[in-house]
Order: C-alpha cells, then sequence, then structure tokens
C-alpha cells in the first residue's frame, strides 16, 4: 500500500512526462489519499480550466486503486510536526508546504511509501513509493 501526493495525480490529469509512471504505480499498488489531498487536487486543476484534466482526475479517483482516508486529530498533529521539523520558512531544504504537511501525516502515520513528483518529501524521513523520482 502506498499514500498518493497531489503532485502525482496533478501528473496524470495534466499528461506530464511522468503521467505513465505514476499510473503504473497506482495500477499495482493500492493507494490512500487524505481527503484534504483530494480536495487540494481538485481545486489545482479546476483553477487550470483545462476540462480533459477535470476529467482525468474524476475518473482517477473512481476507477484507480484510491481509498480516500479522513483526516484525524493523528494526522493533524502529525502534520504540525511535519510542519515544524520541514516547513516552508523553517529553514529545511524539503520546504513543505500546506498540503504537503497534510499529505506527510496521511504517509506518516502508517508508515506508508508516498508517490510524490519533485525533491521536496525525498528531503524528509518519508519512503519514495518509486526507487527513482520523477
Amino acid at each position: 500500500m502506498i499514500a498518493v501526493d497531489t503532485s502525482a495525480l496533478l501528473a496524470i490529469a495534466f499528461g506530464e512526462p511522468e503521467a505513465q509512471t505514476f499510473l503504473a504505480a497506482l495500477a499495482r499498488e493500492d493507494c490512500v489519499l487524505g481527503t484534504p489531498t483530494a480536495l487540494e487536487a481538485h481545486i489545482a486543476v479546476e483553477r487550470r480550466g483545462e476540462p480533459d484534466a477535470t476529467a482525468i482526475l474524476r475518473d482517477l479517483m473512481v476507477l484507480a486503486n484510491l481509498t480516500l482516508l479522513p483526516f484525524t486529530a493523528a494526522h493533524t498533529f502529525i502534520a504540525q510536526q511535519a510542519f515544524d521539523r520541514y516547513g516552508k520558512g523553517r529553514g529545511h531544504p524539503a520546504s513543505l508546504n500546506f498540503g504537503d504537511c497534510l499529505c506527510y501525516a496521511i504517509a506518516k502515520r502508517d508508515n506508508l511509501p508516498l508517490l510524490f513528483k519533485g525533491n521536496d518529501f525525498s528531503r524528509t524521513d518519508l519512503v519514495p513509493a518509486l526507487s527513482v523520482q520523477p
């Protein structure tokens, strides 16, 4: 089982070069997605105003092996710790933003590898779901 970050969902929705790599990971693993991350992905896609991307994201939420997890008090505490340690403006190279801290908490609470794009999470103590991050 893996946790999924918004960045991976957006790469798929917008047809970025890494989309097929992320789709393959979603197909071979059971995946969890925090409810705040699902909302963040929806907002990001809607802001761009690309109807195809909106449809792709909606289909992903229904067809992929994605289980939505409620965000609990335990997640909130872990997200606060993530901000204190890795948050933007805290002097750490990970420089996690608000949404990143929420996703971090989903992965961290259950010690799940995280599917993500970019370098921010690789600078934390989370295990990447892919051995080479796109």
